[in-house]
C-alpha cells in the first residue's frame, strides 16, 4: 500500500539542518497532528485536509519498519539512528548517493510543495538562479512573520495529503484510511504506558560523573549540571551514567545509572539556567566565547540574544538566529517582563523574515491537480 501521504515534518531556521531537527521530524510523525490556530483568518483547513496521525486514530503513535534517508551528515549521526531504533524500532536505509529516483515520493512531494505553494509567494527565490520569479520587485508593505510561514507550510502539507495522488482518484489520506479499515497492513504502535517517556528525550549520551570543587557534577555541552541527590552520593564519582537530553531545552537533563535507575533531574549552572535555549544556541554561544568575544551579565543566553538583535540590523544571518531564538523562547516572550527585567528589545515582536502575499488556496488546489496529471503522464 503506497499512499504518498506526509506523516510528519519539521523545519530548521538557518543554513542547514542538524540531527536534532531530524529527530523532531520523526517525533512529529508519531505524535497526533492538530490544526494550528491560524493568524490569517481568510484561509482555513479543508474537511479532507490533515496528517494521518491526526485524522486517523489508529495511526497515532504508529511505528514504521524502514526509514529511507539520504547521506547527509545529520542522518549519519549516532544520536539520530539511536533515536529511531529506540522509539520506533525501524531500520535506517541509506540509498546510493546522487540517486533521487530511489526516493520518488519524497522528490515528488517537494516538487508539489514548492511549485504549487511556496514559489507562489511574493519574495520567492525561485528554483534556480535563472528563475525570473526571484527578480520580481518586492512590495515593502507586505511582510511574513515566522508564525505566518509556519501556518502556510502546515496548510500546504495538509492540503497535499487531502488531494488525490498520482494515478489515483481518491486522496492520500483516504488511501491510508481504507487500508486501516480493511486491515491490509499490521500497524505497530508505541504502547500507551510508555509513549510520553519514550518521546521525552531526543538523545541519550554516556557521561562520567566528575567533581566541581566539593560538589559532584556532570559536564555536558560546555556546562556543569548539579542536583542535591547527585551530591549526596559521593561513591558515584567517576562512575559512568546516561543522560537523557531534550535538545530544545538544555536547562535540565535527566540522569540514569547504567542499569536504568533514574537519579532525577540535573539543573544546569546558574548562568545558563535563566532563559530557555536549545543545543544549537548553546553551541553558538560557546563558539562565540572561544573566539574571544565576551557576553556580560548573569544570563549568557539573554545577552547573546541581545547581541544578535543589535547585529540583525545589518546582518541577515543574525536575523535568522533571532527568529530561531524567538521560537525557542516563545512561552517566555508572552510576558512583558523576562526574569525580572523589561524586554525592551527591538525584536520583542516577531521579526519579519520575508515579504509575502498570502496564496490563493483555490488556485493552489488547481495547481495540485495539474501537477498530479503531469505525474500520471
Amino acid at each position: 500500500m503506497i499512499s504518498g501521504a506526509t506523516i510528519g515534518y519539521t523545519y530548521a531556521l538557518g543554513e542547514n539542518y542538524s540531527s536534532a531537527d531530524i529527530i523532531r521530524a520523526v517525533r512529529s510523525s508519531l505524535e497526533p497532528w492538530r490544526k494550528r490556530e491560524l493568524v490569517v483568518n481568510t484561509v482555513s483547513y479543508g474537511p479532507q485536509d490533515g496528517l494521518p496521525n491526526g485524522v486517523i486514530e489508529e495511526l497515532s503513535y504508529a511505528c514504521f519498519d524502514e526509514l529511507w534517508v539520504d547521506n547527509a551528515k545529520a542522518h549519519l549521526s549516532e544520536a539520530f539512528r539511536s533515536f529511531v531504533e529506540r522509539t520506533v524500532g525501524a531500520v535506517t536505509v541509506f540509498p546510493p548517493s546522487y540517486a533521487p529516483n530511489a526516493r520518488p515520493y519524497v522528490e515528488g512531494f517537494f516538487h508539489i510543495l514548492e511549485e504549487a505553494g511556496l514559489h507562489q509567494l511574493i519574495g520567492t527565490s525561485g528554483s534556480n538562479p535563472k528563475d525570473k520569479r526571484h527578480m520580481l520587485r518586492l512590495p515593502t508593505d507586505r511582510c511574513m512573520t515566522l508564525q505566518m510561514l509556519e501556518d502556510v507550510v502546515d496548510l500546504l502539507i495538509a492540503r497535499i495529503n487531502g488531494s488525490p495522488g498520482p494515478n489515483s482518484s481518491i486522496s492520500r489520506l483516504e488511501v491510508m484510511r481504507r487500508a486501516v479499515m480493511r486491515r491490509t497492513v499490521i500497524v505497530r504502535r508505541i504502547p500507551e504506558n510508555i509513549r510520553q517517556e519514550v518521546l521525552k528525550f531526543d538523545m541519550f549520551i554516556e557521561k562520567t560523573i566528575s567533581k566541581d570543587h566539593d560538589r559532584l557534577c556532570v559536564r555536558y555541552a560546555g556546562a556543569r549540571y548539579h542536583s542535591k541527590v547527585l551530591s549526596a552520593h559521593a561513591l558515584l564519582l567517576r562512575k559512568p551514567i546516561m543522560l537523557g537530553v531534550c535538545t530544545e531545552d538544555l536547562r535540565t537533563v535527566e540522569c540514569f545509572l547504567m542499569d536504568g535507575t533514574s537519579i532525577g533531574l540535573l539543573k544546569v549552572e546558574k548562568r545558563w539556567r535563566r532563559t530557555k535555549h536549545s543545543l544549537k544556541t548553546r553551541e553558538e554561544i560557546i563558539r562565540m566565547q572561544n573566539n574571544g568575544e565576551k557576553l556580560l551579565g548573569h544570563d549568557v543566553v539573554r545577552a547573546y540574544r541581545e547581541s544578535c538583535e543589535t547585529e540583525a540590523l545589518r546582518s541577515r544571518r543574525a536575523t535568522t538566529k533571532v527568529a530561531r531564538m524567538q521560537k525557542e523562547q516563545a512561552s517566555e516572550d508572552q510576558d512583558d517582563t523576562v526574569y525580572g527585567h523589561a524586554n525592551n528589545s527591538a525584536f520583542a515582536k516577531e521579526a519579519p523574515i520575508a515579504p509575502v502575499n498570502p496564496p490563493d488556496y483555490d488556485d493552489v488546489e488547481r495547481r495540485l491537480i495539474n501537477i498530479n496529471v503531469q505525474y500520471r503522464k
